[in-house]
C-alpha cells in the first residue's frame, strides 16, 4: 500500500494547521517543517532509504531490488535533496526520528 501523495499530505498538513489555529506569521514556517517528511519521498526512495538505514549497502540494495547500483545512488541523492540531508548519518538519524527504522533488540 502506498502512502499519501505529496498533494494529499500537504492538504492534510494545511487542515491540521488550520485546526490548531496557527498564527498567520507562523503558518508558512510550520507548513515547511511539517511537510519535510517521508511523504515527499516516492515509494522507491522510501524503500531504498529504509534498506540503507538498516545496514544494507548500495550493491546489496540494487541486487535485492533488481536495479542498477547507479539507480540506487540516484534515488538516495534524490532523498537527500528532498529532505535537505547531507550524509548517511543524517539520513539514519532522520529515519529514526520519523520512525521508518527502529532499534532491534538482539
Amino acid at each position: 500500500m502506498q502512502g499519501p501523495t505529496a498533494e494529499e499530505y500537504a492538504r492534510k498538513v494545511i487542515d491540521e494547521l488550520l485546526r490548531l489555529q496557527i498564527p498567520r506569521r507562523d503558518f508558512l514556517h510550520s507548513f515547511a517543517v511539517l511537510t519535510k517528511s517521508e511523504a515527499l519521498l516516492t515509494p522507491t526512495e522510501r524503500e531504498i532509504v529504509v534498506a540503507l538505514c538498516t545496514g544494507m549497502g548500495v550493491r546489496e540494495v540494487a541486487r535485492k531490488m533488481g536495479i542498477e547500483m547507479k539507480t540506487v545512488q540516484v534515488h538516495r541523492q534524490n532523498a537527500y535533496r528532498k529532505l535537505d540531508l547531507h550524509s548517511q548519518v543524517e539520513m539514519v538519524r532522520w529515519a529514526f526520528e520519523n520512525k521508518l527504522v527502529g532499534v532491534v533488540n538482539a
